[in-house]
């Protein structure tokens, strides 16, 4: 069974934050800003494994949100290696930094949602279950507890609050949708009219220049920022 709108909220964090997995910067104050990727992360942790302006990121976090990455891995019929299995467990912990800094931000700037706003967003999920059961289930199924989940709501309001603030619309010229499309076909045989893709293109281009205006962003959180790696 499809996680319906679960998995997408909780993926989400890392969609929104997985552009700035490399934005990781050497000159935050004192202390380290990301994991390398040859670093190696021992299967058994203890306490937090990082520390980002004073607030922990629990092994139980970077445990969960690991297995849901896994998880989405899986589904797609994606094997992985133990190679790639340090990877991801590094790009888990850079992403749970990340989201970390700009929850902090959001909440400091008055970007966090009431708890109305989130209880209205978890019985819209809910709703879309037949029972409460098949809810609870399916949090099980992926890691989660209530408690978890709702935090996870909560990071996202104020996430997306946050972003759309700081962040401006960008603008998706003709001239680049065109080169966009000379670039695909010259790569592709059997290519769609321009007319018959162009705003799939447009939207692509855009999620592009909102990426990298959030990587600058999250840059500049971690610059500012102090943080600790543990593991």
């Amino acid at each position: 069974m499809l996680f319906k709108k679960l998995i997408p909220i909780s993926a989400c964090l890392f969609l929104i934050l997985g552009l700035a997995a490399c934005g990781g910067n050497d000159e935050a104050q004192e202390v380290s800003t990301g994991v390398d990727e040859g670093s190696k992360i021992e299967e058994s942790l203890g306490g937090a494994v990082a520390i980002v302006n004073g607030e922990e990121i629990s092994e139980q976090q970077f445990v969960n949100q690991l297995e849901q990455v896994k998880m989405s891995y899986q589904q797609q019929g994606i094997e992985i290696d133990e190679e790639n299995e340090v990877l991801i467990k590094n790009h888990v912990l850079d992403q749970l930094v990340n989201t970390t800094l700009i929850v902090q931000a959001a909440t400091e700037e008055g970007f966090s949602p009431s708890n109305d706003e989130v209880q209205a967003e978890l019985d819209q999920i809910r709703g879309q279950y037949d029972s409460d059961e098949e809810f609870n289930t399916i949090l099980e199924q992926n890691n989660l507890d209530l408690t978890t989940f709702e935090n996870e709501i909560t990071y996202q309001l104020s996430i997306n609050r946050y972003v759309a603030d700081k962040i401006e619309e960008p603008l998706v010229s003709e001239v680049e949708i065109k080169e966009r499309y000379d670039l695909y076909k010259q790569q592709t045989e059997e290519m769609p009219e321009l007319e018959e893709i162009e705003a799939q293109l447009k939207e692509e281009i855009k999620n592009e220049k909102n990426q990298a205006s959030i990587g600058e962003l999250v840059e500049r959180l971690r610059n500012e920022s102090q943080i600790e790696i543990l593991i």
